[in-house]
């Protein structure tokens, strides 16, 4: 190819002969081409003609690959405009790149065979799924929380066994097909879950974890009680192998987005070095389950300084018995769009919750807060309001708020939770979830912007339909919030009671529970939903 384009570009070089050259060419055939073993020059009609024949008598080229190149050139669709290729290079780097399309072609599609005797219609032996299609279906069975069915009492998931059917059959799919392993292998690595010591040197000697994990939870409750042991003997071994080998899988984790940490008896002062270094973190939960963590809030409320790109924030169980009564120092890099607290007793609580609080985000963005205050003890709401101005205005622009108070409301923390609700003007979900049914409580106070307002308990023999009937009408009808479209009654005793349906043709409809709130929600198309699992039954 490198002979042809020096030949295309010597077009200039065909000169015409003269008479002195002592061949027999007159004027009529000014071009030729030269025979380099004789020293001939034979003339051609037209400088066309000779560049071919120089083809054949200089370069050697054989008569195929001429006719070929014949044919190419008196070809009707060639056209000499459209020709890029400048060296025979360019022809061999296409040809190989076409080469491993098709052999990653090969590898993304499945080949299905039948095993049985019939035969396979269509021009094919096989069909093939493209990878996009597995890479979907893949991604379904990875994420599917469904895949173990729920036993029969109360209908509540086992969290365990669904996290294990899930991997289980992420490695049973990685083996069925070449083509299947890593897509599966990269979902198995995309969320980890650690539940024991054993669990993490395991992990550590495995190369799963790396730059495919995006989420990483890790739950060893009291490490220290169920840690490690030395040679296998029943002594324990001595205090920070936990935490060193806990570090080590954090560092090779890259790319991880998601971290949740359920811990009674580690070192954070040791591990949040590391999380502190951790830039693409998005998601950070941490349970201190024994409540006295090795350091103060305030070098936590450091290392989350440290994340840029934090957005969703879980703290429990911190500072029962924090060294520092203040909170110094510049808020988050980032502000949150999600926040959740279970607030501890304690008079230091105060500067932590109002500090956090003025941490979510006022830019416009939707806004979660989710707080827990069970043991609220002295806290003072308007106090912290007071000492942090940002938190006030924070919750004065956020869109869902969840109030848990698993000891009931009453008296005191009634109180903080009603000046908390108050506080949330703009809010459009609303949950409120206590011991009881904690309906009647908040009703006096809604936003007017609340959307959807849902109640939950956890007192599982109690049924809140009685309540439902005798105060939601009234409210609904008041028009106290004028733009709720939803009201959601989370029940546990779902597994006994069904919705009123029709059951065959002669079948008498099953009377309504709450005929009345029914029937004022129906005027105004507002949707009553009595019959929803409440939202703990899903989480581990």
């Amino acid at each position: 190819m490198s002979t042809l384009r020096t030949h295309v570009h010597s077009t200039a070089g065909l000169a015409p002969l003269s008479s002195s050259s002592g061949s027999s060419t007159t004027s009529e055939y000014p071009f030729c081409a030269l025979e380099p073993s004789s020293g001939t020059l034979t003339p051609f009609a037209s400088a066309a003609n000779a560049l071919v024949a120089r083809l054949r008598l200089e370069a050697g080229l054989g008569i195929p690959t001429i006719n070929i190149f014949l044919d190419i050139l008196h070809h009707p669709s060639f056209k000499l405009e459209q020709l890029t290729l400048r060296d025979a290079v360019e022809i061999d780097l296409a040809v190989a790149a076409h080469r491993c399309t098709l052999q990653r072609f090969r590898e993304y599609t499945i080949p299905i065979s039948s095993s049985t005797s019939e035969p396979v219609s269509g021009p094919w032996s096989f069909k093939e799924v493209p990878y996009p299609i597995l890479e979907r279906i893949i991604d379904a069975i990875a994420a599917d929380g469904e895949l173990v069915d729920e036993p029969i009492q109360y209908q509540i998931p086992l969290i365990d066994a669904v996290e294990r059917w899930r991997v289980d059959c992420l490695r049973a799919l990685s083996l069925v097909h070449r083509s299947w392993t890593v897509p599966s292998q990269r979902r198995l690595a995309a969320r980890i879950v650690v539940r024991s010591p054993s669990a993490l040197i395991r992990l550590l000697r495995s190369p799963l974890p790396g730059r495919h994990t995006e989420e990483l939870i890790v739950a060893l409750d009291n490490a220290w009680n169920r840690g490690y042991h030395v040679d296998g003997s029943g002594a324990p071994a001595h205090p920070g192998d936990v935490e060193a080998d806990l570090c080590s899988l954090l560092k090779r984790l890259p790319r991880l987005k998601a971290l949740t940490l359920k811990e009674g008896g580690l070192r954070e002062d040791t591990i949040l070095l590391i999380i502190s270094q951790m830039t693409t973190l998005e998601t950070l939960s941490w349970h201190c389950a024994h409540g006295y963590p090795s350091c103060d809030f305030v070098h936590l409320a450091g290392a989350l300084r440290s994340l840029p790109r934090l957005s969703s924030l879980e703290i429990n169980g911190w500072s029962f018995h924090a060294a520092s009564a203040t909170m110094d120092g510049p808020p988050l890099h980032q502000q949150l769009s999600e926040l959740r607290i279970c607030i501890s007793p304690g008079d230091m609580q105060l500067y932590r919750v109002g500090w956090l609080l003025q941490a979510l985000a006022v830019d416009g963005r939707s806004t979660k807060l989710t707080l827990d205050i069970t043991l609220i003890g002295t806290l003072s709401i308007a106090e912290a309001f007071r000492l942090f101005p940002g938190a006030r205005e924070a919750l004065g622009r956020l869109d869902t708020l969840h109030i848990i108070n698993k000891g009931g409301f009453v008296e005191f923390n009634l109180a903080q939770a009603r000046i908390l609700l108050q506080a949330c003007s703009a809010v459009r979900r609303l949950h409120i979830q206590g011991q009881t049914a904690p309906i009647t409580e908040f009703l006096d106070i809604l936003p007017p912007t609340v959307e959807e307002l849902c109640f939950s308990w956890f007192d599982m023999w109690m049924s809140p339909w009685n309540l439902v009937e005798a105060n939601l009408p009234s409210m609904v009808r008041s028009e106290t919030a004028r733009q709720l479209r939803k009201i959601v009654i989370y029940n546990y005793e779902i597994p006994f009671y069904r919705p009123p349906v029709l059951v065959g043709d002669d079948a008498e409809p099953t009377p309504h529970p709450c005929p009345t709130a029914q029937e004022a929600c129906r005027e105004r198309k507002i949707e009553l939903d009595l019959w929803s699992k409440p939202p703990d039954w899903m989480t581990a």
